[in-house]
């Protein structure tokens, strides 16, 4: 039902888009353009649009195949002296302003995106997936077709174990042929999800399982982590 998810941050009068997405689309990176500093006492907002024109029934909140589920991550960092282990939680009064004054640019409903939207799946433990989203993929300088994969794995209750294959390939094209230039990350990811590689040519990488988000810095044909955050641990890590 989710078609919209949007986050904003509120400085003193000013509300500053920080991302916009269709839940319906693969999930991914989205690219923040202009630095957004967060001052104390600034208010951080997010909600999603559901349509639920068609729904007869009642849709609970969780995460298998009938619930639903809309989420906006956001990754930030803080200086040395300051810590938001616990941040607070807004209160009534600022509740009040956010749905009082939550921008309609928060809300509005993004052009379709017909090569985005066949990607999206349910993430479910009762019905296998790996078909629509078993890969990411980004362009090197438009020459290196970089592949983020899942390889061999169908997820269920069972998918435990780290994925054998190396899931990050780095390849190009030549007399119509595409060939393997490098490949990286065996027994390394639970569940690949998303992936992305910026200018200076670091790449971004999500692991659904391991709660995981890594910055990898390739150097003499390997892939070393530049940062990431601890394994399995939800929360202050981000």
């Amino acid at each position: 039902m989710g078609r919209v998810v949007s986050a904003f941050v509120k400085h003193e009068k000013n509300w500053t888009l920080i991302g916009k997405r269709n839940p319906q689309w693969s999930q991914g990176f989205q690219p923040i353009h202009d630095k957004i500093i967060i001052h104390p006492g600034d208010i951080l907002a997010a909600t999603c649009r559901f349509d639920s024109t068609n729904k007869n029934d009642p849709t609970e909140l969780e995460s298998r195949e009938t619930d639903e589920m809309c989420n906006f991550f956001m990754m930030y960092y803080t200086d040395g002296e300051s810590s938001l282990e616990n941040p607070p939680i807004c209160e009534e009064a600022a509740n009040n302003i956010i749905m009082d004054e939550y921008p309609n640019e928060g809300i509005s409903l993004l052009p379709s995106r017909s090569d985005l939207e066949w990607e999206h799946t349910s993430h479910s433990s009762n019905n296998p997936f790996g078909v629509e989203q078993r890969m990411k993929q980004e362009w090197i300088d438009d020459e290196y077709l970089v592949i983020f994969h899942r390889g061999s794995r169908d997820f269920d209750e069972t998918s435990i174990d780290p994925i054998p294959e190396f899931t990050i390939l780095v390849t190009y094209q030549e007399e119509n042929q595409l060939h393997l230039k490098a490949r990286y990350g065996n027994s390394l990811f639970y569940m690949p999800h998303g992936f992305a590689i910026d200018q200076d040519n670091f790449y971004y990488t999500t692991d659904v399982t391991s709660l995981q988000v890594t910055k990898w810095e390739i150097s003499n044909e390997k892939a070393g982590p530049a940062w990431h955050i601890q394994d399995f641990v939800l929360g202050k890590n981000m």
